[in-house]
């Protein structure tokens, strides 16, 4: 993994460890550093989210969306953002608009699918579920795929840089039970392990059942 500079590992590092108060005194000396970059913008915005500053939470994700209004990750992340403050509407508005800049990004269609799941429209989520079952059947690479890379749209650094824990790490999916599946899906959020995708993967394959150890 690579970091725009010293400042940034040390934020992802803090964030990663759920030390936020510290997380974000060193996203802000980052900021220092790249002003305004969009990915430390949103990267500032997650940790607002885990401090509950909503206000600033949502202006960072804006800002880094007004700058970078191509990547589809933008909205993903704001979309998470909306839906954890509340804003289901929001979340859909913007991972279709992830959907449409990348149509194949089984994490935005599932968890669209999940959300309009929420608003009681079952069958018009069955369709977005359909298209992730699709995607997942038909590509066995996808566990091998590298969601939203943050060097896709980086103003000022040719120098790539890897996604990270943004988001909340999902739990294990061999830890659940069927019962806590939600109509046999999962809200995958972001995936930053590998394993645990292959393990969704399987899932998929496996019929959407879980194995029993």
């Amino acid at each position: 993994m690579k970091y725009l500079n010293s400042e940034h590992e040390q934020a992802v590092n803090k964030l990663k460890s759920g030390e936020f108060d510290l997380a974000l005194e060193h996203i802000q000396k980052a900021l220092q550093i790249h002003k305004s970059h969009p990915i430390l913008l949103a990267e500032r915005g997650t940790i607002f989210m885990y401090l509950k500053q909503k206000d600033a939470s949502m202006e960072d994700m804006d800002l880094a969306i007004y700058l970078d209004p191509e990547n589809p990750y933008r909205f993903s992340s704001r979309a998470y953002i909306k839906d954890y403050f509340g804003d289901t509407a929001g979340a859909i508005e913007d991972y279709e608009r992830c959907i449409e800049l990348d149509p194949e990004d089984v994490i935005a269609l599932n968890n669209l699918g999940l959300l309009i799941e929420k608003q009681g429209n079952r069958k018009k989520a069955e369709r977005y579920y359909k298209r992730t079952d699709d995607l997942l059947k038909e590509n066995p690479n996808w566990q091998e795929r590298s969601f939203h890379p943050e060097s896709d749209k980086n103003p000022e650094s040719s120098e790539q840089v890897s996604s990270y824990a943004r988001l909340e790490k999902p739990e294990s999916l061999a830890s659940k039970s069927n019962e806590q599946q939600s109509k046999s899906h999962v809200a995958l959020q972001v995936f930053t392990k590998k394993s645990v995708f292959r393990e969704f993967v399987q899932f998929v394959f496996n019929g959407f059942k879980i194995k029993q150890p």
